[in-house]
C-alpha cells in the first residue's frame, strides 16, 4: 500500500500543482547557498600607514578563502581604498564600485572577505546599510580576524559598535597628543611663508630671503598700500609665492578675519605661536568641509621669540589698521579698480560741487580718465554733465601742492612743533620708565627677601603668600606698562630737506602722467600724497571754459609722514583753484619742456668726446661742418620722445628737422650708430632707433623727383 503523501508537502497536491507550474512561478534560489565566487576589500586610513598594510590583509584574505573553498573572482576580486577615512563613504572609490557590482546580480560576486568590518566602515549606520543591502542582494560578508567568519545581523550591529567606538577613542588620542606637543611649545600643522622645518621635531627655522618679502609686505601696508597692489607689485616682479607656482593673492595677503588666515594676520612673524584656534569641521554632505573658530579661551599660546620676523611696534600698527578697515566694512566705499593702464592718484578723494562721489572710466586706449559726476551720471540728479581728464585734475593738484603747500610758510614752524611735541613725549616717556623700572627693582628685592624670611621661618604662611601674589601681579603690570609705551626712537622725525625733495618727485611725476604705479618707490609716493590730499570738489559748470578745484589738504601728512595722530597747529586747510582750459591734449608740457631744456643745456644726451673721436671720420668731413651737432640732435630726438620740429634749444634751429632727415637717408646715422655700438658706447645702450627707420622707409617710399 502506497504512503500516504504528507500534508504540507508538495506531494500532497502534486494533482492540482504539478512540478511543470512551480517550476514556471517560483525563483531560483539565491546564488549565496551553492556560489563561492568571492571579492576581498581592503582600506587604511592614515597616510602614515604603508602598503604592507594592504599586504597583510590581502593576505589575510587569501588565506581564508582558501580553507573555505572560496575562488576570487577571475575579472577582478581586489578592491582597495588607500588613505580613506572609514568614517565616510564618499571618497570611496573602490567601495563604490564593489557595490555597482554587487548590483548586478548573477554576473556578480557571492561572498565578501575583509580583515574586519571596520575596514567597510567606522560608521554604524554605514556599517548596517552595506550589510542589509548585501544581503538582500544574497551577498554574504566573511570577516578573516576574530574568529567570526559569516557576519550575521548581531555581529553587524555590535562589531559596528566596537569599530566606531576605536575611531572616537584614536581621535582623542591623537588630539591629546596634539595638544600636550602643543603645550611644549612645538609647532603643529603646515609649515607657513618665511620658514622652514627645524631640525628637531616642532621647530622652524627663518628662510632669509622670504622673511624679507614678509617684512617687505609688512612695511607696504603700514604705508597704506592695498593688500591687491602688493600682490600685483610681488607678481611683476616674479618673487615666488607660498604656493610656489601660483601667484600672490590679496586674500594670501590680508587673509580673512573669520578665520586668521593670511601673512598680515599670522601672530608667528612676532614670536608668538598659538594652536587650537581653529578646527576642520565637515559638512551635512560628509564630502566638503569648512573651518570652525574655537573660543579664544581654549587656545594654547606660547612665546617664540626665536621666530620673530616682524618688528613689534609694525605688527601693532598692522594690527590696527586691519581693525580699522575691520570695523569700516559696514561703509560703502568707492572701489578702486585694477588697471594697467595708469592709477588714479587720488583714487576717493573726488567729489561733486553737488556733494556726490565722482566716478572715472577709460574711453577707449586711452590711459587718460574720465571723471564725472555719478549723480547726473546715474539719473541726472545734477547740473554738472561735462566731464574731466583725470590727468588734467591731477596735474592741476600737484601743481598746487608743489607750488602753494611744500612752499608755505607755515611749514617750516608746523615742523618745529611736531619736533617739539616730539621731546615732549620723549621727557614724559623717560620719566616714567625711570619711576615703573625703580619700582619694579623694589618688588624684586621685597620678593627675593620674602623668600629667606619664609625659610627662617620654616615655611611660608597664607598672609605671606598672599601678599607674594600681590607683589608678583604689581611687578607684571608695571612690566606690561613699560612694554606699552610709545617708542620715540621709532617715529617719523622731519626733515627739512624732504620738502624740496617731494617737489621734485612731484614735479617728476607729473611728467610722467598718465603713471601705472607698478613699482614700490611709485605706490610709497602715491600713498603719501593720499595721505596729504583729504578731498577735491570738482566744479565745472555748463558753458564756461575751465573749471574749478577745491582742494582740502593735511599738512601734518607732511610734517609726521606716516602717524596717525595730529599735530597740534596742522589743522586742515581748502584752497580753491581756479584752472583754464587746457590748450594741448598734454596737460604735463610745461614741465615737460622744462625738463627737456635742462636736459639739453646739460648735453645729458650727447656725444661724449671718446664717442665723437670713434665717428669723426665717418660724420666730421661733411660739406657742412656740423657733424657732431647733428648726430646730437638726432640722439635728443630717440631720447626725448618730441617731434624734430619741437627740440629745446640748442636743438630748435628751424632747419633742424630738414638736417637730421637729411642725416639719417644719406647714411650717415647708421654708419655711426654702427661703430658706436661695436665700440659698446653707453651713449646708444638701449636706444630705440625705430623712430628713423619711419624716416628711411618714408624715403624709400616718395616717388622720384622729375625735373
Amino acid at each position: 500500500m502506497p504512503a500516504t503523501p504528507q500534508h504540507g508537502s508538495a506531494e500532497s497536491v502534486a494533482d492540482l500543482l504539478p512540478e511543470s507550474w512551480t517550476s514556471m512561478h517560483a525563483p531560483a534560489p539565491p546564488s549565496m547557498v551553492s556560489g563561492k565566487r568571492c571579492v576581498y576589500y581592503c582600506r587604511y586610513s592614515s597616510e602614515g600607514q604603508k602598503e604592507s598594510s594592504i599586504e597583510r590583509q590581502v593576505e589575510g584574505c587569501d588565506t581564508y578563502a582558501r580553507l573555505h573553498g572560496m575562488t576570487p573572482v577571475a575579472s577582478g576580486h581586489l578592491f582597495v581604498d588607500r588613505g580613506k577615512s572609514g568614517f565616510y563613504l564618499e571618497g570611496r572609490d573602490d567601495l563604490a564600485a564593489l557595490l555597482q557590482l554587487a548590483r548586478q546580480g548573477g554576473k556578480g560576486f557571492d561572498k565578501l572577505v575583509c580583515e574586519h568590518l571596520d575596514r567597510i566602515s567606522r560608521n554604524v549606520a554605514h556599517v548596517m546599510r552595506i550589510y542589509q543591502e548585501l544581503k538582500a542582494l544574497g551577498i554574504e560578508i566573511h570577516v578573516t580576524t576574530g574568529g567570526i567568519g559569516l557576519v550575521d545581523d548581531v555581529h553587524a550591529v555590535f562589531y559596528g559598535f566596537i569599530g566606531m567606538e576605536q575611531r572616537e577613542r584614536m581621535l582623542r588620542l591623537m588630539s591629546q597628543g596634539a595638544w600636550r606637543s602643543a603645550l611644549r611649545g612645538r609647532h603643529l600643522g603646515g609649515i607657513p611663508y618665511g620658514y622652514r622645518r627645524g631640525v628637531d621635531v616642532g621647530e622652524l627655522d627663518i628662510v632669509d630671503m622670504e622673511a624679507e618679502v614678509v617684512t617687505r609686505i609688512y612695511k607696504l601696508f603700514d604705508s597704506g598700500v592695498d593688500a591687491t597692489r602688493i600682490a600685483r607689485l610681488l607678481n611683476s616682479e616674479k618673487v615666488p609665492s607660498p604656493s610656489g607656482n601660483a601667484q600672490w593673492t590679496r586674500s594670501v595677503i590680508i587673509g580673512s578675519a573669520g578665520c586668521g588666515s593670511g601673512i598680515l594676520r599670522n601672530p608667528k612673524y612676532v614670536g608668538v605661536y598659538i594652536y587650537g584656534k581653529r578646527k576642520w569641521v565637515r559638512r551635512p554632505d560628509n564630502v566638503s568641509k569648512t573651518i570652525q573658530m574655537r573660543p579664544s579661551n581654549s587656545w594654547v599660546y606660547g612665546a617664540k621669540p626665536e621666530w620673530c620676523i616682524v618688528d613689534r611696534d609694525l605688527w601693532l600698527r598692522t594690527l590696527c589698521r586691519l581693525k580699522l578697515m575691520h570695523d569700516e566694512k559696514v561703509v560703502r566705499k568707492p572701489r578702486e579698480r585694477a588697471s594697467g593702464k595708469a592709477t588714479l592718484l587720488f583714487h576717493g578723494r573726488y567729489r561733486c560741487v553737488c556733494g556726490s562721489s565722482v566716478v572715472g572710466s577709460f574711453r577707449g586706449a586711452s590711459a587718460n580718465r574720465s571723471l564725472r559726476c555719478y549723480a547726473e551720471f546715474e539719473g541726472g540728479r545734477c547740473d554738472r554733465s561735462r566731464s574731466s581728464s583725470s590727468t588734467v585734475v591731477e596735474c592741476e593738484v600737484l601743481r598746487e601742492i608743489r607750488d602753494t603747500i611744500l612752499t608755505s610758510a607755515d611749514l617750516p614752524a608746523y615742523a618745529m612743533e611736531y619736533e617739539a611735541q616730539l621731546r615732549r613725549i620723549e621727557e614724559v616717556v623717560a620719566k616714567e620708565t625711570k619711576e615703573r623700572l625703580r619700582r619694579i627693582a623694589e618688588l624684586d628685592d621685597w620678593l627675593e627677601k620674602s623668600i629667606d624670611k619664609a625659610i627662617n621661618k620654616g615655611g611660608s604662611d597664607e598672609d605671606l603668600e598672599r601678599a607674594r601674589v600681590r607683589k608678583r601681579a604689581e611687578r607684571a603690570d608695571h612690566r606690561l606698562a613699560l612694554a606699552g609705551l610709545p617708542n620715540v626712537a621709532s617715529m617719523p622725525r622731519v626733515d627739512p630737506a624732504s620738502f624740496v625733495s617731494l617737489q621734485n618727485e612731484i614735479d617728476e611725476l607729473i611728467r610722467r602722467l598718465p603713471m601705472a604705479a607698478t613699482s614700490e618707490a611709485d605706490l610709497l609716493l602715491v600713498q603719501r600724497l593720499r595721505g596729504l590730499v583729504e578731498k577735491v570738489v570738482i566744479d565745472r559748470p555748463h558753458g564756461r571754459e575751465g573749471f574749478t578745484l577745491e582742494i582740502t589738504f593735511v599738512p601734518s601728512a607732511l610734517v609726521a609722514p606716516g602717524s596717525s595722530g595730529s599735530v597740534a597747529g596742522l589743522e586742515s586747510i581748502t584752497v580753491r583753484r581756479f584752472c583754464p582750459e587746457p590748450k594741448t591734449a598734454k596737460a604735463n608740457l610745461e614741465e615737460t619742456d622744462r625738463f627737456l631744456r635742462a636736459k639739453a643745456a646739460e648735453k645729458a644726451f650727447s656725444l661724449t668726446d671718446e664717442d665723437w673721436r670713434i665717428v669723426a671720420d665717418l660724420v666730421g668731413k661733411r660739406r657742412l661742418d656740423d657733424g657732431r651737432w647733428l648726430m646730437d640732435a638726432a640722439l635728443f630726438y630717440l631720447r626725448s620722445g618730441r617731434g624734430l620740429a619741437s627740440l629745446p634749444p640748442p636743438f630748435s634751429s628751424r632747419v633742424v628737422e630738414w638736417r637730421v632727415r637729411n642725416f639719417v637717408q644719406k647714411g650717415y646715422w647708421d654708419l655711426a650708430y654702427g661703430a658706436l655700438v661695436e665700440a659698446g658706447s653707453p651713449t646708444v645702450r638701449a636706444l630705440d632707433t625705430s623712430r628713423f627707420s619711419t624716416i628711411v622707409r618714408d624715403a624709400a617710399n616718395r616717388p622720384p623727383h622729375v625735373c
